[in-house]
Order: C-alpha cells, then structure tokens, then sequence
C-alpha cells in the first residue's frame, strides 16, 4: 500500500492486530479462514499469525450456554478459583409492566396460546454464547502464569474486552469494539460498583444466524443491528445472565472476605467501639513492655479508622437516599395538580366524545377522539397510583406513631397493587384479626410495598393457577408483633439467604438491590426488630418472618 495519509507507527499496527483478531471469534477452536501479518524489516517482531493474546485462557469465571427459539435456555457459570460450576434452565418470555415488556423466566415451558395481551414470547430467536471474565483488581494469578506486569496484563484485557455478535461465522460491527458498549453495563455499574461487571472485565461472543434470527436483522445503514423487539429482548436476555453470574461472583467474594483478618472487624456493629480491654490489661500489668502496649495501641488506632471509614461509606449512602427523597417529594408536590387538571380535563372530553357519538354514530372522528380521551385517563390514572406509590420513598419529616388496627392497614397497601395483581392472577390471603398497634403507617408503607412489588415480579415465574401471596399477623406473649409474608413464586436460593438484605444485592437482572436493605433498616432502627427469610416450605417460595418489638 502506497501513498497513505500518515506514516504508521508501532500503535497503528497494534490497533491493527486487535481489529484483525476480532474477525473470528477467538474460543473457536478450528477455523477455516486465518489472518497473518507479514511486515518490512523495522516491524517484523510484529510478524505471525493473528491470534488473541495468552490471557484469554485464564479467565477467573466462565459463562457459556444457549437460547432455543421458544426462550428455553441452559448456561452454566464456572468459578475458576473454587473449580465450582452452576448450572441453570428454564424458558424466557417476556410480560408488560408500567407499557415496557419486562424479561421473566419460567421452569416450565410457557404456553402461547394461554397469554394474555400484557404477555409474549422472546423474539430473539436462538443463539450460543461464551463469556469469559476477568477481576481486574485481582490479577496477581495471571502475571504468575504470564509474566510481564500487572500494567501488561490490563493492556491485554482491555484489547479483547467487549462483547461480539458473530453472524453465520462472521463479525457483526461495531459490537465489540473498543468503546462499545451495546449492553450498558458501565451504567449499571455506576448503581453497584462492587457487584456489576464492567465492559472492561469482559470479551465473549454471541453466534446467530441468518436463517434462525431473521429478527435480529442490519439496520438501513448497515451499522449495527436494528432497534426492535428482537434486539432489546437479547439485551435483556445477555442482562439477566450477566446478573445471575455477578451474583454468584458476589458471594464467592464474600465467602473469601470472611475468612481475611480483616472481616473481623467487619463484623462489629456500626457503632460498636474497638477493643481496649487489651490496652487496659497491659497498663495495669507491671510486667508488660512498652513495644507491646504500644502495638495494642497501634492496633486500636487501625481499628478505628476502619471503622470510621465505614460510617462514612454509610453515611455516604444514606445521604444520597435522603437527597433522592427530597427529589421525590418535590416531584410529588409539583406533579400533583397538573396531574389533577389532566384527569379533570381529559375525563371531561371524553364525556363530551361519547356523547356527540350518541348523536352522531356514523361520525368516525369522533370515535378516534373518544379513544384517545380514554387513553389519556387510563394512563394519568396509572401515573396517579404511582405517585401514590411513591409517597412513602419522600423525605418529608414523619409524625408521632398513632393506633390503627395493622391488618387495615396491609389491606390499604395491596389496594394499591389491585389492578397488577389482578392481571397477574395472584390470589390474596390477608389476616382477618384486628390487632391494634402504635406505628408510622409511611414506615409500614415501605415494608409493605417492596414485599409486594418483589412478589409480584416473582410470581410471573410459575404457572397462573400457582401464584398467590399469603399475610398473617400475630401479636406474641411478649407484647411483640410478627409478621409472616409468603408468596409461592420460585423462591430464594439458600446460596443467597444471608445476602439478600445486603444493599445492592438482587436477583433482578434490574433490580437496584435496595428495597429489602430498606426493610430490613426499618425493622431494627425504628422497631428493635428483626427480619428473616426462612427456609422454602411446601409452597416453594419466599417466606419473610418479621418481628416488631418496639412502638407496636
């Protein structure tokens, strides 16, 4: 190649190299087609075959499996360092929430001819995947096994990083290019910074076809694929694996810092003090040396500031939840009455279109604006419950605790859900006592409304005639209030029964990770309480036992 705009250098070569080693998919262990590079005297250390660099076969997890066309799917998750592999199945399909189709998984095989309009199979058609992944603040095992240094190694990462789509054995740009992050995983990551997976951490591939995956099909413009129901569901679908394998990756993590030195302190109370029992016996001994007071000392001093350095990360936290709640509320006030003039207004036009209908039958116009009138009252009425929903979230300085019977008060909360539970086909079983208790009734709110709303994503999982939420109250000899919650969804996996109310921590692949570390916050700070998940009974879901002391 003659006459090039610019003189290449030794970083245009490189950029070279990675953009060839992206034509084929490197886990590909045959390939018909090979790339070599072949260059003058003053490059020729950059002679050889393409090929990824070394690191590729040293990831510390693997994620790898398959999509059928009817959303039946199997993956696997292998934890290099513990040699523990997780096997998953079950089926896709996605329902309607809020007007946007949200991914559900199913253990048995969904029946098309039993869903409703709110639901739909995935779209996406069938496809194979492999993910390998990195911890790249844990990459000591690697300049072991490869030499060089951590710098080297993170280079390395960084030019396979991303995700690829390979159609029919080839490369689908720009997926997978340097900087391309087609399935957000750095935004996701910016809510949870040490459980999600950040693009950098990842390079894998995604086959489809041509023939099987019509859906997923080029744009006008030839770059990328296009933006439809297709594209979106193998999003969602790559989203939901990424979470179960960040799961899983996040309590193996966990289980290691439980073992470190370090987790002992860890696992003192927030505002549990250090130990100076030790400090004072050495004093007090005649017999001790200076060096060791002065260690016991030294190990004091750490110890505090390991601990102040968690208040302040919770502080942190809870600042920024409060600044959220201030936002709400002010979203609340200034919504409110426009809203109201929308319901006013549009009820209003709609009457007026039904009754010029009557008058004038034939008139089509007329019918159009009867439709659209409707529309916009079926839809501020939904924005009005979500208001209503999230009113208890603002920060607005709560009064003194007043009696109500409870039990009336959990029928309010799931009054709020009657149409979504409706259209779920979940049964309720509430109490039929009358317990008069002290409480905040926005305290009780919130419990209730991250219990409910987390049962009914869950409940879409089993089959219609399965799915129902059970509520029982008890007022103890010891003056306490418990609470059993249950519903018969797929329940919790007893690999994640201590980490569930851990902020962040979900099993939603969009889930935020917060609602029951809220729960769980309210329940010991405001009742001396205590929350638990028990284990799965004979209905197979998710049973939460909780017990208020205080103010009850």
């Amino acid at each position: 190649m003659n006459g090039l705009k610019h003189t290449w250098e030794r970083h245009d070569i490189e950029t070279l190299q990675r953009g060839l080693s992206r034509l084929l998919s490197p886990f590909f262990a045959k390939q018909d087609f090979n790339i070599f590079l072949e260059l003058p005297e003053a490059y020729s250390d950059f002679n050889s075959k393409i090929a990824p660099p070394e690191i590729i076969k040293y990831p510390h997890y693997i994620l790898k499996g398959w999509v059928n066309d009817n959303g039946e799917y199997y993956f696997s998750v292998s934890i290099e360092a513990e040699g523990n592999t997780h096997e998953y199945s079950g089926f896709f399909y996605n329902v309607l929430t809020a007007g946007e189709w949200e991914l559900h998984t199913s253990k048995e095989t969904p029946v098309k001819s039993e869903f409703t309009e709110y639901e739909r199979l995935v779209d996406s058609g069938p496809f194979e995947f492999e993910l390998r992944i990195w911890d790249r603040d844990e990459l000591e095992n690697l300049v072991q096994k490869l030499g060089g240094g951590i710098r080297s190694v993170r280079k390395d990462l960084d030019a396979i990083a991303g995700v690829n789509i390979y159609r029919d054995g080839f490369r689908v740009l720009p997926y997978g290019e340097p900087n391309n992050d087609w399935l957000r995983l750095d935004i996701r990551r910016v809510q949870a910074p040490t459980k999600r997976l950040s693009n950098n951490q990842i390079t894998g591939y995604i086959t489809i076809t041509a023939d099987k995956n019509p859906n997923l099909h080029d744009r006008s413009n030839r770059e990328g694929l296009d933006n439809n129901s297709a594209y979106f569901d193998l999003q969602n679908i790559m989203r939901f694996l990424l979470n179960e394998t960040e799961n899983l990756r996040y309590v193996s993590k966990r289980e290691t810092l439980k073992k470190s030195d370090d987790d002992d302190q860890n696992k003192n109370g927030l505002f549990q003090s250090p130990d100076f029992e030790k400090i004072s016996a050495s004093l007090k001994d005649d017999k001790s040396n200076k060096e060791e007071t002065l260690q016991l000392i030294s190990k004091a001093e750490d110890d505090w500031k390991k601990q102040i350095k968690k208040l302040q990360s919770v502080l942190s936290q809870y600042h920024a939840l409060a600044t959220l709640g201030g936002i709400v509320d002010k979203i609340l006030h200034d919504g409110r009455q426009p809203l109201a003039k929308i319901q006013t207004e549009a009820g209003l036009g709609l009457e007026a279109s039904e009754d010029f209908i009557k008058n004038n039958p034939d008139d089509a116009q007329f019918k159009i604006f009867e439709k659209s009138f409707g529309k916009i009252v079926s839809h501020s009425t939904i924005l009005r419950d979500v208001f209503q929903r999230a009113e208890p979230f603002g920060g607005r300085k709560r009064g003194r605790p007043k009696k109500y019977y409870i039990e009336s008060l959990i029928q309010e909360n799931f009054s709020n859900y009657e149409q979504e539970l409706k259209e779920a086909n979940v049964s309720i079983h509430l109490p039929e006592t009358s317990t008069l208790v002290s409480v905040d009734t926005t305290e009780l709110s919130e419990i209730f409304i991250n219990l409910i709303t987390n049962s009914l994503y869950w409940l879409k999982s089993v089959p219609k005639d399965r799915r129902s939420i059970h509520v029982l109250v008890e007022r103890k000899k010891t003056g306490a209030l418990e609470i059993i919650f249950s519903d018969t969804g797929p329940g919790i996996d007893v690999k994640y029964k201590d980490r569930v109310f851990e902020p962040y921590f979900s099993k939603k692949p969009n889930g935020d990770g917060l609602g029951l570390s809220l729960v769980g916050e309210i329940i010991h700070g405001y009742y001396n309480g205590s929350v638990e998940l028990l284990d799965t009974g004979v209905s197979g879901g998710a049973t939460f036992r909780i017990l208020l002391n205080k103010r009850v």
